[in-house]
């Protein structure tokens, strides 16, 4: 079953917990951990498994290791996956940050790599992979938004990608899907492979925050730029509004099994 990994400034997260809708899968992006190591320590459960993203679609670029050990450091007793650096849509420059990164980066305990395959055509993101695979330290794989949009969907990379043997091989689901596509119903099939772990998305509660409900039937561009929903509910006084409550009940529930689509 597919976990959903809400992305909010930590006074959200906070107000997730405070209402038990806080789980143990997590999303977090390292140059706002880095920044606020404290406060999402306290709000993030010591028993969570965390993804810690390098951040390339929130800043242009992926955070230096300065930043990124920062980040770990905050969380080095949870397990984790540590996102390498990725370049949107290029194969190669992908490749080549990545293990210059595994060559640098050192991993705490119960830690390992999380690979981002890009490129502009299927079997390009394919390749990518596979020589992203090469790379020790390697347990996990992520398909970012901006591939599935570019190919018309994820479930077909996500078939391709499960058959790849990785270095530090993880039993059961090993595949993360970064971010919502185009197509939510497409998106909430694809948490339901065997492969995935889950997604993780800032739109449910964006929208919620500004009053808006999710429904499945969602297409194109339907929610809009990002503009300033994180320095706006960054206070800590920050609440959710029931739109945003209940958005992340139903992507929780649509990425799940026991619906039907």
């Amino acid at each position: 079953m597919g976990k959903y990994a809400p992305v909010a400034p930590y006074p959200l997260l906070k107000d997730l917990a405070s209402r038990q809708a806080l789980e143990r899968y997590h999303l977090l992006l390292a140059h706002e951990v880095a920044a606020h190591p404290y406060e999402y320590n306290s709000v993030i459960p010591g028993d969570s498994f965390i993804i810690m993203d390098n951040s390339v679609v929130e800043l242009g670029a992926p955070v230096s290791w300065d930043i990124m050990s920062r980040a770990i450091r905050t969380f080095e007793a949870c397990q984790m996956a540590v996102v390498l650096p990725d370049v949107m849509l290029d194969s190669a420059q992908t490749v080549a940050m990545s293990r210059q990164a595994a060559n640098i980066w050192m991993l705490p305990p119960n830690s390992c790599y999380m690979a981002v395959p890009q490129g502009r055509t299927f079997d390009e993101v394919v390749n990518c992979a596979r020589a992203l695979a090469g790379i020790p330290g390697v347990g996990y794989l992520a398909v970012p938004k901006c591939v599935g949009d570019l190919v018309g969907g994820r479930s077909q990379l996500v078939e391709a990608l499960s058959n790849i043997q990785l270095p530090i091989p993880i039993p059961g689901a090993h595949i993360h899907l970064l971010g919502f596509t185009d197509n939510l119903e497409d998106d909430m099939r694809c948490c339901r492979m065997d492969a995935v772990m889950g997604i993780d998305s800032a739109v449910p509660i964006r929208m919620g925050m500004a009053g808006h409900y999710m429904h499945l039937e969602m297409k194109g561009d339907y929610a809009g730029r990002r503009g300033t929903f994180w320095q706006d509910y960054s206070a800590p006084t920050s609440r959710l509004t029931r739109q945003a409550l209940q958005n992340v009940h139903m992507i929780r529930t649509w990425a799940s099994r026991t619906y039907g689509l």
